[in-house]
C-alpha cells in the first residue's frame, strides 16, 4: 500500500479536491490558544449572535474544541467574534490536509485557517483573501492538534459566513512495500547474495532486514546509499543470534561496514539491518541501494564470476571459453549450465602449474558427484552424459599454491552440445511479482525468457517521473511482449508487436513500485526460449 504520499495525493484520494495552494497575502494576526481560552476574549458588545450557530457549536475556544476526523463537514458557520476550534489526535509523521470552502454573506466576509500543535505553537496557516483556504501538515510529535477557523478582523460579517470543512487525515500505520517485504525483523530477513541491489524502500515504522550466508576467511563489505534530503539511514550487521558485529551510523549519504570472518566456523547466516535514523523531506520514507561485496581477508583477487562460492550461487555459463578466472584457498568457484537428456558434457580448466594446482569435480542439482575427471599437469577435464534435461555443475578448488601471487589464475571451457531446452539467465529467479528484480538506468544483456517463465522487473517512481523500457530480440527466436504495470497490477502500457523491438513507457501520477513484465508469446526458435537485451531509461 502506498504510504509515502504527497499531500496532494492524499487530497485527491480522500477529499477529491483541487491542487490549488494558499496565496501569500497579508492576513490578520492568528488567534492564540491563550486568547481563545480567555473568558474575556470576546467583549459583551461583540458577543456572538445566538443565530450564528451550527451542529458543532459551542466550539469557540481550545477547551471547547470539537473533535473531527477524516470526512467532510458541511453547513458550518462563522460570524463576527466567533472562532471555531476543532481538535484531532495525530501521531508523528501523520499527514493532515484541511480545505475550507466558504460562501460570503450579503455584506461580504472572509475567514482564515490555522493549525496548532500540542504545545500551542502555530505550525500551518492559510490566509487567502476572499478565496477558499487550504493547509497541509506532517506531524512531528504525537498529541492533539487544533484547527481554527477565524473571521478576518477587518471584515464585517453581517450575516456570517457559511463554510464546509474537508478533513483528510492519513495515519502513518503502513509503509510503501518494496518487492522484498515483509522483512521487518531478523526472523523474516530476505535472502540476498553479494551483488548490487537497486531501489529498495524503508520507513521509520518498517526497518528492512536481509540475510546472507558467509564463509570462513571472507571479507564482507556492505554499502548503503540513499538521498540525505529525504532522511538519514543507518546500517548494521549482526550474527544470527542478534549480536551486533558492525554498524555505521553517520549523517552521510552513504553508510559502509566491513567485516572479516574468522577461520571458524566455516559457514553461517548473518543479518543486515537498514533503519531510518531521521525522517525528513517531501515523502515519508526513503529509497536506497544496497551493495554487497565479498572479497577475501587474505587478499584473493575477485574475478568476473564472483560471487559464486557455493552451489546455489553458481554462475551460469554457456558453451564457450572463459579466461581470467581465479581460485584461492578460501575461494571455491561454482559454475552451472543446462544440458539435454543424452547430451555429452565436457568441462575443461587450464592453468599454469608454476602457480599451483587446481581440482575440479562435477555435480548434479542435488549435490551428487557425477562424471569422470581426467587430470594432467596444468589441466583437468570432466566428462559426463546427462541422463535428463537439468542443470549440471562444476566446482573448482585450489589444491596447492606455489606462485608468487595469491591463488591460481585459470580459464574454463564448457563444451558439449547446446541445450535445446530453455535455460535460466543470471537474473533468475524473477518469475513472479514478488521476485521482481529492481532495475537501474542502463543496459541489461545476455537475458533469456522461456515459454513458461515470465520475467519480472520493478522500479520505484516518484510522481512525475518517467520510466521507459526497450526490449530487443530476434523474432526468429521468439515473440516477446512487454507490459508496464501500475503498483495495483493494472496495465498502464503494453507493447505487443512482432518485434524486433518492444517499448513501454509511463509517467507516474502516483508514488509506488511499478513493474515491467515480459512474456514469451511465440517460440518459433524452439523450446530453448528467446534471448533478449533490455535498456532502462529513468527518469
Amino acid at each position: 500500500m502506498v504510504a509515502r504520499l504527497r499531500v496532494v495525493l492524499l487530497c485527491a484520494a480522500l477529499l477529491g479536491c483541487s491542487d490549488t495552494g494558499p496565496a501569500d497575502t497579508e492576513a490578520s494576526p492568528a488567534p492564540t490558544p491563550e486568547a481563545a481560552d480567555d473568558d474575556d476574549a470576546v467583549d459583551d458588545d461583540d458577543a456572538v449572535d445566538d443565530s450564528c450557530t451550527d451542529e458543532l457549536e459551542p466550539n469557540d475556544d481550545l477547551e471547547a474544541a470539537a473533535g473531527i476526523h477524516s470526512q467532510s463537514y458541511p453547513g458550518l458557520r462563522a460570524c463576527d467574534g466567533d472562532e471555531d476550534w476543532y481538535s484531532m489526535h495525530m501521531d508523528a509523521f501523520d499527514v493532515l490536509l484541511v480545505q475550507l470552502w466558504f460562501t460570503a454573506g450579503t455584506g461580504g466576509g472572509d475567514v482564515d485557517l490555522y493549525l496548532y500543535d500540542p504545545d500551542g505553537a502555530l505550525v500551518a496557516s492559510s490566509a487567502n483573501v476572499d478565496e477558499d483556504e487550504r493547509l497541509e501538515f506532517t506531524a512531528v510529535e504525537s498529541g492533539l492538534h487544533y484547527v481554527v477557523v477565524a473571521p478576518v478582523e477587518e471584515v464585517t460579517l453581517e450575516d456570517g459566513v457559511e463554510y464546509m470543512l474537508d478533513v483528510g487525515h492519513q495515519p502513518v500505520d503502513f509503509c510503501l512495500d518494496d518487492p522484498r517485504e515483509p522483512n521487518d525483523d531478523l526472523q523474516h530477513a530476505s535472502h540476498i547474495h553479494p551483488n548490487l541491489w537497486w531501489n529498495y524502500f524503508v520507513c521509520p515504522i518498517s526497518p528492512d532486514w536481509f540475510e546472507t550466508t558467509r564463509f570462513a576467511g571472507e571479507r564482507l563489505e556492505i554499502w548503503l546509499r540513499h538521498d540525505p534530503d529525504e532522511g538519514d539511514l543507518d546500517l548494521a550487521f549482526y550474527d544470527w543470534d542478534g549480536n551486533l558485529l558492525r554498524e555505521s551510523r553517520t549523517t552521510d549519504a552513504a553508510e559502509y561496514v566491513v567485516y572479516d570472518f574468522p577461520p571458524e566456523p566455516s559457514e553461517g547466516a548473518y543479518g543486515i539491518e537498514v533503519v531510518t535514523a531521521v525522517e525528513r523531506g517531501e515523502y515519508y520514507g526513503n529509497v536506497y541501494d544496497l551493495e554487497i561485496r565479498q572479497t577475501w581477508a587474505d587478499g584473493c583477487p575477485t574475478d568476473m564470476f564472483e560471487y559464486n562460492d557455493r552451489q546455489d550461487w553458481s554462475s551460469p555459463v554457456i558453451q564457450e571459453s572463459y579466461p581470467g578466472l581465479h581460485a584461492c584457498a578460501t575461494d571455491t568457484d561454482w559454475y552451472k549450465s543446462y544440458s539435454d537428456a543424452g547430451a555429452a558434457i565436457e568441462v575443461t580448466i587450464d592453468w599454469d602449474p608454476a602457480e599451483g594446482d587446481l581440482d575440479m569435480l562435477m555435480y548434479d542439482r542435488w549435490g551428487t558427484e557425477v562424471g569422470a575427471i581426467a587430470t594432467s599437469e596444468g589441466q583437468a577435464v570432466g566428462t559426463f552424459t546427462a541422463p535428463v534435461f537439468e542443470a549440471y555443475f562444476a566446482k573448482v578448488t585450489l589444491a596447492t599454491e606455489a606462485g608468487v601471487g595469491m591463488g591460481v589464475p585459470y580459464s574454463l571451457t564448457w563444451g558439449g552440445a547446446s541445450t535445446t531446452q530453455c535455460w535460466p539467465d543470471i537474473q533468475e529467479p524473477n518469475d513472479q511479482e514478488q521476485e521482481a528484480i529492481g532495475v537501474a538506468p542502463g543496459s541489461y544483456v545476455d537475458l533469456n525468457i522461456c515459454p513458461t517463465d515470465d520475467d519480472w522487473y520493478s522500479r520505484l517512481l516518484w510522481i512525475g517521473e518517467t520510466l521507459t523500457v526497450d526490449v530487443a530480440f530476434d523474432p526468429a527466436d521468439g515473440d516477446i511482449d512487454v507490459y508496464l504495470l501500475h503498483p495495483d497490477g493494472s496495465v498502464l502500457d503494453a507493447s505487443e508487436t512482432d518485434g524486433p523491438l518492444e517499448t513501454v513507457s509511463w509517467t507516474s501520477d502516483e508514488l509506488g513500485f511499478y513493474f515491467v513484465l515480459l512474456q514469451l508469446k511465440d517460440d518459433p526458435g524452439g523450446p530453448q526460449g528467446a534471448d533478449y537485451t533490455m535498456e532502462v531509461t529513468y527518469p
